[in-house]
């Protein structure tokens, strides 16, 4: 099985989504409310994925704080995710063997 880079429009609609969290962001410092909910376990564990395999967060910095404020505001973030670091070699080694 061969695995391919993901197209642009791919990318682009990925990107429209986050833009959507961006905008949320606009008015609360979490994704529902001024304190973290139980929709943000759901949400940072997709935004820190994303960032972990190297999606370009740049252009969403309400995105990237909001990460950062999720990783402090929950408990044992780091501890939890610590396993990621094989996740996201194992993402790199995909890359490689992606046939564009």
């Amino acid at each position: 099985m061969h695995q391919k880079a993901p197209e642009q429009k791919d990318l682009d609609n990925l990107d429209e989504k986050i833009g959507f969290l961006e905008t949320f962001l606009s008015k609360t410092a979490f994704s529902a409310a001024d304190h973290l909910t139980i929709s943000d376990f759901s949400i940072v564990a997709s935004i820190n994925a994303l960032d972990l395999i190297g999606h370009d967060l740049s252009k969403f910095p309400k995105v990237q704080k909001y990460l950062e404020r999720c990783k402090a505001e929950i408990k044992d973030f780091d501890e939890v995710n610590a396993d990621m670091a094989g996740f996201t070699a194992f993402v790199e080694e995909a890359k490689k063997k992606i046939k564009k």
